[in-house]
């Protein structure tokens, strides 16, 4: 927290803070080393327990449409990609920490001449998480959903040059887990904005109040994330389908007595 000025009519405050943590597995049993644990992270010795392993997306085969992973090592036909899922899940690279490297929150606050105003903002940075809500608004075998805009550039005959496979409702491979559906989780929340006003005191001792203030409060005002309609604050691993903190909006009157 710093105060900036500090005057008889006029003051105006900052404050910031911001927290950075990291982890390591130290020791596991010999059985468990190495082990997947939910789908999408491997507990290893020396590593992260939040280190994403994921089949890593090669985009789409060109001439025939179909999701590409890529391999660990070329095959015995020297081949570097495989449509095969199964074959993608026996080849999960490392993906990244879903840790953020720092998050926190800032803020200012403003008086002067008996108005007050407050600003208020949540953080993060660095880390990444599973957009489950789009991968499931990109899979055309989801029958009688919804589906994204960015299907409209599938791929087709005359439109081979996209990396988002071919509509294949029989296919439930297309858009399987995998770093494809892997997105920043930084964003910045613009939490709470409060305006008051408090009426001078000569004017509510003469109501024998010993205070007056009127105010408005604004929570959960706004927040960009790396992709419309993804919220990382509602789950470390994935955002799935989780509706956001409503918006309000409200006021009020306090009076001391």
């Amino acid at each position: 927290n710093s105060n900036i000025i500090e005057t008889k009519d006029f003051s105006w405050s900052v404050n910031l803070n911001l927290t950075h943590f990291k982890n390591k597995v130290l020791e596991l049993a010999p059985e468990l080393n190495g082990q997947m644990i939910d789908g999408s992270r491997i507990y290893r010795e020396g590593e992260s327990m939040y280190q994403l392993y994921l089949p890593k997306y090669a985009g789409v085969n060109p001439e025939t449409g179909e999701s590409q992973w890529a391999l660990l090592k070329p095959d015995a036909d020297g081949n570097t990609v495989t449509t095969s899922y199964s074959t993608a899940t026996e080849n999960r690279f490392a993906t990244g920490d879903i840790l953020p490297k720092i998050y926190g929150g800032f803020g200012t606050s403003f008086t002067a001449y008996g108005f007050d105003l407050s600003i208020s903002f949540a953080y993060q940075v660095g880390g990444r998480v599973l957009d489950y809500t789009y991968q499931e608004l990109m899979s055309p075998a989801a029958t009688g959903s919804a589906l994204h805009k960015d299907m409209l550039n599938v791929w087709t005959s005359e439109n081979k040059n996209t990396n988002i496979p071919r509509m294949n409702i029989t296919d439930k491979y297309t858009n399987r887990l995998s770093d494809r559906f892997l997105t920043s989780s930084d964003y910045l929340s613009l939490q709470n904005i409060t305006l008051g006003y408090t009426l001078p005191k000569n004017l509510t001792r003469k109501l024998q109040i010993e205070g007056v203030r009127l105010y408005f409060v604004a929570d959960n005002v706004a927040l960009l994330t790396a992709r419309k309609g993804l919220d990382p604050r509602q789950g470390y691993v994935a955002s799935d389908n989780v509706y956001s903190p409503i918006r309000t909006i409200s006021g009020g009157i306090s009076l001391n007595f």
